[in-house]
């Protein structure tokens, strides 16, 4: 029995050793669950959004809408000898904003894989 226990213990130091590389990134600022049912669409106004979540990661122009990114996103990854796994995953509130400065559209997405855009490093420019 003695030589068993001893068998498994220099595997899990070896598994150990080969082991390199574990890590988490995290990007942009977790986002306030809580206020997003409080998104009515025709009638929240950009700047109560503002209010409600903060600056978003990133603001773009699309036609005649501002549509506003809100991004929590993490990546993982590990090694083990020569083998890397890495896993991106990214909460995703964008609101779209009309030319009157009101909520035209919203959508949440949870724990879904983060577009690549999202993987570089710190927030775009406004």
């Amino acid at each position: 029995m003695r030589g068993k226990a001893s068998f498994r213990l220099t595997i899990l130091l070896l598994i150990g050793l080969f082991m390199v590389g574990c890590g988490r990134r995290l990007v942009g600022q977790p986002i306030n669950e809580d206020n997003i049912p409080k998104i009515a669409v025709g009638k929240t106004t950009r700047e109560e959004i503002l209010k409600l979540f903060g600056t978003p990661y990133q603001i773009e122009a699309r036609g005649d809408q501002q549509v506003l990114t809100y991004l929590y996103g993490t990546t993982s990854s590990w090694t083990v000898i020569v083998y890397t796994e890495t896993q991106d995953k990214a909460d995703i509130l964008t609101i779209f904003i009309d030319q009157k400065g009101i909520v035209s559209n919203y959508v949440f997405s949870k724990g879904v894989s983060s577009p690549d855009i999202y993987r570089r490093p710190g927030p775009p420019g406004y």
